[in-house]
């Protein structure tokens, strides 16, 4: 497994972004081909966010990219790591659906998903 750093870009294919809170923001059919648009005539502009929990790279902010980039073929992506100090749980007692993530800080606190 990949050792990732907080605050360094990386080339990453798509199959190794953790889509775990994909169900928090779904972009709709239409943005994702306008994306995939763009991404053919200007290629990827801005990398996308990941949040590096237990040496995975879990996608946080650019699902939008990652859907035209699977229309498009444009693999791998630009991927920003960021380190948040949360773990991400889902689980048998978690569902994925809106709502049900419980995110943990480093003090012990957790705060449910956005729904």
């Amino acid at each position: 497994m990949k050792e990732w750093k907080a605050g360094r870009t990386y080339s990453v294919p798509l199959n190794e972004l953790d889509l775990r809170l994909k169900h928090l923001h779904t972009p709709s059919q239409d943005s994702i081909e306008g994306m995939a648009a763009s991404l053919n005539k200007r290629g990827q502009i801005s990398p996308v966010i990941a949040s590096i929990d237990s040496g995975q790279l879990i996608l946080v902010d650019g699902f939008k990219r990652h859907g035209a980039a699977l229309l498009t073929g444009l693999d791998p992506l630009t991927v920003m790591a960021v380190g948040t100090g949360c773990s991400i749980h889902q689980g048998p007692d978690l569902p994925d659906e809106p709502g049900k993530g419980l995110f943990h800080d480093r003090r012990g606190a957790s705060y449910a998903g956005a729904g």
